[in-house]
């Protein structure tokens, strides 16, 4: 680790990594070690950033495949410099004892210092993939990591940069895994944001980051006052999460109305995601949830106004579990009945809400008198007569 952070033997380090990126069976304790050596590159990193030396641009992280040729360039160009040196056969025994890339007698000094400067970018970035990989690409769901408690240094920010600007979602993924491992210490904000810079580039997440990014979420759902809405809402679309894909139901239904809450929320969020808050319904102990209270009127009025009833559905449904408090109660029962007199049809659900269990006594005598109220309606509407 010493020697990543003063740039030492980083031609070694290369083949150290290589090599543990393809034992397949690493023990739980490397992640640490890998995790302590991505931050000293990571370190490295910063240091370049500081003296002017671009670190990284949008889609300049090599790949595996374009680093090695990159390398295999210099080595090319370092043997030929070698071997036309008089007394190359001398040291080629010696060189090939103490390892690649080592250089007793200081030949690589007649290279072009310039061009070792613009591969010593390339390099950290591919040390920093490398120990994402080995601490972390044998994560299924990143669920493994999360009781590791990792350190938080400054430079996880740095991380994600980086790596986010790489395009390549299983490093991406690595990195994700780290923050998850560390979440308790990082802000929601910042991987929201780099999340949302990936979903602008209009292309589907690999099967492994999305399955991530969806863990990712339900580690920080409960911070969501310090994840940007908009950014929010996005990452959310473009993940289209379902039933199946979600481990905690009832902090996806909060999160999810915290939402919705917010006007961004109301005005962006797809329409799967009110399909998908209204296939759940919360136990009774999960009788109040502050954000409902604060923006119930808004939603309702907003949805009634632009007359998208199967939303406000959705969202009468939400407010009959969350809001218990009887100083709400009253408008919910109103705007209940006016949802049932414009779309009949939605009674069956309302009913089947009071046979779930999920409310009060109380709350169940209310809902069915509105239901009967409006089944009463219906009837007389079309001229039937009543049961």
């Amino acid at each position: 680790m010493i020697n990543i952070a003063n740039g030492n033997c980083l031609g070694f380090i290369e083949y150290l990594l290589d090599f543990l990126a393809a034992w397949e069976k690493r023990p739980v304790y490397l992640t640490l070690a890998a995790y302590q050596w991505c931050t000293a590159i990571s370190k490295v990193t910063g240091r370049l950033r500081q003296g002017g030396i671009p670190v990284s641009q949008p889609d300049s992280l090599p790949s595996r495949e374009q680093y090695i040729f990159l390398r295999r360039q210099q080595r090319r160009q370092q043997q030929h410099i070698q071997h036309s040196h008089p007394i190359f056969q001398i040291i080629e025994g010696e060189f090939s004892k103490l390892g690649p890339n080592c250089d007793p007698i200081c030949l690589g000094n007649t290279s072009n210092h310039t061009q070792e400067v613009l591969l010593e970018e390339p390099l950290m970035l591919y040390l920093l993939s490398m120990t994402l990989e080995i601490a972390f690409r044998l994560a299924i769901t990143g669920q493994d990591q999360k009781n590791l408690c990792l350190p938080y240094t400054p430079h996880c920010d740095l991380v994600l940069e980086v790596v986010f600007s790489s395009g390549d979602d299983e490093i991406i993924a690595d990195a994700i895994c780290a923050w998850i491992a560390v979440d308790n210490h990082t802000p929601a904000g910042s991987c929201v944001h780099y999340f949302a810079k990936r979903v602008e580039r209009d292309r589907p997440f690999s099967p492994r980051l999305r399955q991530l990014s969806i863990c990712a979420i339900e580690r920080v759902w409960h911070r969501r006052s310090e994840m940007p809405v908009l950014e929010t809402v996005r990452l959310l679309n473009c993940l289209r999460v379902d039933v199946d894909d979600i481990g905690k139901k009832v902090e996806w239904v909060q999160l999810l109305v915290g939402v919705i809450c917010s006007p961004t929320g109301l005005e962006s969020l797809s329409p799967h995601y009110w399909h998908l808050l209204g296939k759940h319904q919360l136990p009774v102990k999960y009788a109040y949830f502050e954000g409902v209270s604060a923006s119930y009127s808004v939603v309702t009025s907003s949805l009634e106004k632009a007359e998208d009833w199967k939303k406000l559905e959705t969202w009468m449904t939400v407010a009959w579990q969350f809001l218990r408090l009887p100083e709400f109660m009253e408008d919910v029962e109103q705007a209940t009945l006016r949802l049932l007199s414009q779309q009949p049809l939605a009674i069956l659900r309302f009913e089947d809400l009071c046979e779930s269990q999920k409310l009060w006594p109380r709350q169940v005598v209310e809902l069915r008198r509105i239901c009967n109220q409006a089944r009463t309606k219906q009837l007389a509407s079309s001229g039937s007569p009543p049961p």
